[in-house]
């Protein structure tokens, strides 16, 4: 009776012995065939890059060895592919954004496409879906194709983001750049054209919302206000100060000067100095003579450089919006100073439908210290200045 107990204990501990082994070729052979998968990623992804042209590769990389990233150009159009390192697999953008920053990311890029683009193509890019995301080793580009606005643009549209922007919400480690710049609009060009559109006769109940399309269009003016108008419109003249458009004066309340008495002209000019000053923290940087009329004698009067212009576009005659834009774009040319008034809707109106033509024939809206100083000119007081 006690043998066969024995042998039935034998039975039973074979059994398990054979089972357990049997487990572990298993499970040997399963971590092996794992590891295998694991390790074929670096092989398949050569073998899919080998089917592209050496000169054809703009970036072929890997990233924490977790991400490889391949950019390729063919036919003037790019080609962005991403892989998973260890298995080959190949990944979409949304794969190697972390899931709790999808939508931040996002924001993030559109962000920045209003910074770079004015409004008129910025609008369009953050909703366009042919696009293409190519992560290189210090940023993201990101290339837009078959793009129609109004007007259209010619130009190609790309956004390059640096790693800096958004490296919190990548799913790998980047290596990051301590000197770096965003892609902003705001920026000069030195290969565009380049001119001043200024203002006179404000501020008026239409500035602050001319600002606003200035500042949608990338365009920095130059407004040349008026001294009596300043108290009353501390608001406007905070809000075109901070959005970096320059200010002039434009005499204290539309006297013609060359019918004014010298002291007149200089008291009036330093009391609204002061008001201007107790405002913004600064003074008049230019003058604008009422109606363009300045002698010899007015322009040595005020210590300041007096700026006339090249193109009148007759606003307070011709209130006219198509009329407005196409005298502007019929006679634009590079170094123009424009004349506007922000005190006539059908202005504020024509310059809203203005800038985009401008900046798809490639000009970009500076202000009339910035204009002088592309054009390697010195602003002197007592001169004048049509253009540069």
């Amino acid at each position: 009776m006690k043998e066969q107990k024995n042998k039935k204990y034998l039975i039973i501990i074979s059994g398990l012995f054979i089972f357990l082994t049997c487990l572990c070729i298993i499970f040997s052979k399963t971590s092996f065939l794992f590891k295998s998968k694991k390790n074929q990623g670096p092989e398949k992804i050569a073998n899919f890059v080998a089917q592209y042209k050496q000169d054809s590769i703009v970036f072929y990389d890997n990233f924490d060895h977790k991400v490889t990233s391949l950019v390729v150009k063919e036919e003037d159009k790019y080609e962005s592919f991403m892989f998973d390192y260890l298995t080959g697999e190949e990944l979409a953008t949304e794969n190697i954004i972390k899931k709790n920053k999808q939508e931040e990311f996002y924001q993030k890029i559109n962000e920045l496409i209003y910074l770079k683009y004015p409004a008129f193509i910025a609008d369009v890019l953050v909703n366009h879906e042919n696009k293409v995301y190519c992560f290189e080793k210090n940023s993201l580009i990101i290339y837009f194709y078959d793009v129609v606005t109004d007007p259209q643009v010619e130009e190609e549209l790309f956004l390059q983001v640096n790693y800096n922007e958004i490296y919190k919400y990548l799913d790998f480690t980047v290596e990051l750049d301590e000197n770096y710049e965003k892609d902003d609009g705001n920026k000069i060009v030195d290969t565009k054209k380049h001119i001043a559109i200024t203002f006179d006769d404000g501020p008026s109940k239409y500035t602050a919302s001319l600002v606003d399309i200035l500042d949608a269009n990338k365009a920095h003016c130059t407004f040349f206000f008026l001294g009596s108008k300043l108290l009353s419109s501390e608001d406007k003249i905070k809000k075109v100060f901070a959005s970096e458009h320059e200010i002039g004066y434009h005499s204290y309340a539309h006297k013609n000067m060359k019918r004014q008495k010298k002291d007149d002209i200089i008291n009036e000019y330093n009391t609204s100095n002061e008001i201007l000053k107790g405002i913004i923290g600064q003074e008049f940087t230019l003058t604008r003579p009422p109606y363009g009329s300045i002698n010899n004698d007015i322009k040595q009067t005020l210590d300041t450089p007096f700026i006339l212009w090249s193109i009148d576009t007759n606003d307070w005659r011709y209130k006219d919006v198509d009329y407005l834009v196409n005298h502007v774009l019929d006679n634009v040319e590079d170094g123009s100073i424009i004349l506007f008034h922000d005190s006539y809707e059908t202005s504020i109106k024509a310059i809203e439908k203005l800038l985009p033509e401008l900046y798809v024939q490639g000009y970009q809206v500076v202000t009339v210290s910035k204009l002088a100083k592309l054009k390697d000119e010195v602003l002197e007081n007592h001169q004048t200045y049509r253009h540069f």
